[in-house]
C-alpha cells in the first residue's frame, strides 16, 4: 500500500464493461490534453491500475497509468452502468514518470 492507493493489475474486470461515458463537463478539458483514442487506448495492453481509496467516498475512482507511444498516460476513472466514465486524463511528466518507473522497478 502507497498513500492510500492498493495497486492492483486486475482491479477492475475490464471485459465486463461496455464501452465509454464522457461527461459533457470534463471532455473538453480532456480534450485540451489529449486526443479520445489516446485515452482510450491506454485501457489496454495491460495498464497499472490502483483503487483511489482518498477519493471514493462517493463512488469508488480508480487511477490507471499506461504508456502510450512512448509516453505515460494518467488518468482518473470511476465505472458507471457498465461503462468507464473517465475523470481526468493526461500524460505524466517527465519527473512522474520517473517515479513511476523507479517504483516498479523496485516491486
Amino acid at each position: 500500500m502507497c498513500s492510500g492507493l492498493y495497486i492492483l493489475q486486475e482491479s477492475v474486470d475490464f471485459t465486463l464493461l461496455k464501452g465509454f461515458e464522457w461527461d459533457v463537463g470534463n471532455i473538453a478539458k480532456i480534450q485540451s490534453r489529449l486526443d479520445l483514442a489516446t485515452v482510450e487506448f491506454a485501457f489496454h495492453g495491460g495498464p497499472y491500475v490502483a483503487f483511489d481509496e482518498k477519493h471514493s467516498s462517493h463512488e469508488k475512482r480508480w487511477l490507471l497509468v499506461n504508456k502510450v507511444q512512448e509516453r505515460y498516460i494518467f488518468i482518473i476513472f470511476t465505472t458507471r452502468d457498465r461503462k468507464i466514465r473517465v475523470i481526468s486524463a493526461r500524460y505524466m511528466r517527465k519527473k512522474e514518470a520517473k517515479k513511476y518507473e523507479d517504483w516498479f522497478k523496485k516491486e
